[in-house]
């Protein structure tokens, strides 16, 4: 089973509106003489989370900020990913057209012998018209002779 962004966020969210304010409560009552001791916060949510001592607050912080970090980096990912096609397209779009996505190799084999064969079919052609040109040259000079 996968979850989407949204599943995750959302369950984040639960935990958070059933556990947050007691538990950041319950952290400002056990720590709060202790934290504020080095340094001064009027609320535990001004705290860094790296901060924090160890607790279940702690803990849901954690994984709040732990889930933002993930999903920016997986869109950054996501934006690199399209970058990334869109390179290759324009890349690929010269051999293959607007619809290199879809071709297939048998496909690329194909176009590969087609174009072969119109160059053999020039080559040939040239071929034919230099042997005309030395036949023409030949004859001219069998005839100064």
């Amino acid at each position: 089973m996968s979850f989407t962004t949204d599943d995750i966020l959302s369950a984040l969210n639960g935990l958070m509106v059933n556990w947050y304010d007691d538990e950041k409560r319950d952290y400002g009552e056990c720590y709060g003489e202790e934290a504020d001791s080095e340094e001064e916060h009027e609320d535990e949510d001004d705290i860094p989370t790296k901060d924090l001592m160890s607790h279940n607050y702690r803990d849901l912080r954690v994984l709040k900020d732990g889930i933002k970090q993930l999903i920016e980096e997986n869109e950054k990912l996501k934006e690199q990913c399209i970058e990334l096609k869109n390179e290759k397209q324009k890349a690929m779009e010269p051999w293959l057209g607007d619809d290199w996505e879809e071709t297939t190799l048998a496909d690329w084999a194909d176009d590969i012998e087609k174009q072969k064969a119109e160059i053999t079919d020039d080559y040939q052609r040239e071929i034919e018209a230099l042997k005309e040109e030395i036949e023409e040259l030949q004859t001219s000079l069998e005839e100064e002779d």
